[in-house]
């Protein structure tokens, strides 16, 4: 593989693991403008690129990624649909500190991808672009995006956009069918059962997992977002 292709797959996997850890759970939406479900996902793609372009390592890209994530989603929402059962059974303080963990562990996972990249924010740009919204009904509105880097196969991705949380914030995201919010749901499921249902064990691992600024647990090996 050529320098040139193996610096392009790693930006094109960098790019979707950063769009990856915008993602809450799907609710059902009210009514939502279409350029409003249009410039979210533009406001995030600019966002990413911009990190991505800046270069930062570490200790910079994790805190800023996860000022993106509260910004364009709704992070309780998000670690809510992720406990699943789970959730219900935790108290008050439990789910603050649940939701705290697993959002700077997530942050932490997708934000060590940004270390040291070389890139000009216009490059980037010229590759990704919005190609269309269509309503998918019951569930808010899905914005296609088009991912073609030079020397790679392109890529189609999908945001689902939901108003419910009492703004436009994105909901899921897809890549080749495969939806992130039943994947990463099914990951912490797998955590929980591993300790045995043990909330406290897997706020202190998630926190402990945001100390050292990965996460590999999140990850799977068929994860086609590339964590």
């Amino acid at each position: 593989m050529g320098t040139l292709t193996r610096r392009t797959t790693a930006l094109r996997r960098a790019l979707l693991a950063a769009l990856a850890a915008l993602v809450l759970a799907a609710a059902p939406a009210r009514a939502l403008d279409p350029g409003a479900a249009r410039s979210l996902v533009e406001g995030a793609i600019a966002d990413i690129i911009a990190l991505l372009a800046s270069g930062a390592g570490p200790e910079r890209a994790v805190p800023e990624l996860r000022r993106i994530i509260e910004t364009r989603s709704s992070v309780p929402a998000l670690a809510r649909y992720a406990a699943g059962p789970h959730w219900a059974g935790m108290d008050e303080g439990q789910r603050a500190r649940f939701t705290d963990a697993f959002a700077a562990s997530v942050s932490a996972t997708y934000g060590r991808q940004f270390a040291g990249y070389d890139v000009r924010a216009e490059d980037l740009h010229r590759h990704v672009a919005v190609s269309g919204v269509t309503d998918a009904g019951a569930k808010g509105l899905y914005v296609r995006v088009a991912i073609t880097p030079p020397g790679a196969p392109a890529v189609e991705m999908g945001f689902l956009v939901s108003d419910r949380p009492g703004r436009p914030v994105i909901v899921d995201m897809t890549v080749a069918g495969i939806s992130l919010a039943i994947t990463q749901r099914e990951i912490l499921q797998d955590m929980f059962a591993s300790r045995g249902g043990d909330v406290e064990r897997l706020i202190a691992d998630l926190s402990a997992a945001a100390d050292r600024q990965a996460a590999p647990e999140l990850c799977r090996a068929d994860d086609p977002f590339r964590c």
